[in-house]
């Protein structure tokens, strides 16, 4: 047997076996919540009108200081499905975790206490595990809106959500998959959850409850895409990882992928050694590759290696998108004030976006309506 093949049948024991999934499943929805009394009534709404009503929501109030809990507490009394838990602050992770220890469902899906679900999300979700038994991992576009839900574009836009075994791939990019959504987007077997949690409580991954589901379940099962939007991903200025792009932010972005990465290969070395060992460095990955190279020109660094070896490894990323790769080409020109305006502009929600996502949205809203 080739060494290939060898790393090939080893990689194959990554996959997380799944039982049958019964008709109409209990889905469990995690929510976790800190000073979010301003939106977490239309969250909660948002779960409450789906289509697909097998379902429990769980709010884990991690310690919030205005009147969220009253809000929680008149949905608890309206609808059985709803429950609250409340806890001392301990970030977000700690939140999610809560909320699962009291979870019963076969599917596992997640929601931002400032964000809302389209109708549909659930039944879309459950009709897709069902279609694909041997998939754990449902992936979804959002759409991206502001404080007053006015849409400011979707995300991703034009490049496509990872689809299928991604497994080997993970492992040769340093384990991270460019255009995979967050926590919003995304819905798990309880076969996959209960690989995960509980999640990091303490360091960088405190306040990212939603990265090591993104970063973990794609090493144990194949993912299903959907291209509609099914939530809208609220921005607004206490958003913890939605900001502008500074070099805070830069900063704090590879202090957390550095935490993932490690989770990663902690997971590697319980399935078998061999694939710890071979997981490639986080810096074999396009994103990060991009992060060091943004942060050394917000630092007025010279960043020319660094723009080589970013180039570099998009010329191995084939499905990356072309207007992606011609930006970051041609960065590499221009002046720091204009650098760190042309960032923003291309990789946050913009006017031009917002026109061209119109476009799409409104496709999608047609042909699932």
């Amino acid at each position: 047997m080739t060494s290939e093949a060898t790393l090939e049948k080893t990689v194959s024991l990554l996959r997380a076996p799944l039982g049958n999934l019964v008709q109409s499943p209990l889905v469990s929805v995690l929510m976790s919540n800190y000073n979010y009394g301003a939106y977490i009534g239309e969250a909660i709404e948002s779960v409450v009108a789906q289509t697909y009503g097998q379902f429990e929501l769980l709010v884990c109030d991690d310690g919030s200081k205005d009147n969220s809990c009253e809000t929680v507490e008149r949905y608890v009394q309206q609808d059985r499905r709803v429950r609250l838990l409340r806890k001392e602050n301990g970030g977000q992770a700690s939140g999610y975790n809560a909320g699962y220890r009291e979870s019963r469902g076969l599917i596992i899906a997640f929601i931002d206490s400032d964000d809302i679900w389209m109708p549909q999300k659930l039944e879309r979700v459950v009709q897709a595990f069902q279609a694909h038994p041997e998939s754990g991992l449902i992936a979804h576009r959002l759409l991206l809106v502001d404080e007053k839900r006015r849409r400011r574009g979707v995300w991703p836009l034009r490049a496509h959500i990872p689809d299928g075994w991604q497994a080997p791939a993970l492992l040769r990019n340093g384990g991270i998959l460019e255009d995979l959504p967050p926590g919003g987007g995304l819905s798990l077997r309880r076969e996959i959850a209960e690989r995960i949690f509980p999640l990091p409580e303490h360091g960088a991954l405190r306040s990212y409850g939603d990265i090591p589901p993104m970063r973990l379940a794609p090493l144990m099962t194949s993912i299903v895409a959907l291209s509609e939007p099914l939530t809208e991903w609220r921005r607004h200025g206490q958003n913890f990882a939605n900001g502008s792009v500074t070099l805070a932010f830069i900063r704090r972005e590879v202090e957390a992928h550095q935490a993932q990465w490690n989770l990663q290969r902690q997971y590697l070395e319980t399935v078998h050694p061999s694939l710890a060992n071979g997981f490639a460095p986080l810096d074999a990955s396009v994103h990060m590759a991009a992060m060091k190279y943004m942060e050394a020109r917000f630092e007025g660094r010279t960043a020319v290696g660094l723009h080589r070896k970013l180039m570099r490894r998009y010329s191995g990323e084939e499905t990356a998108p072309k207007a992606r790769k011609w930006f970051w080409r041609m960065s590499i020109w221009f002046p720091k004030p204009f650098f760190r305006l042309a960032v923003n502009l291309f990789t946050r929600p913009n006017v031009l976006k917002q026109a061209l996502s119109r476009l799409i949205t409104s496709n999608c809203e047609e042909e699932y309506r």
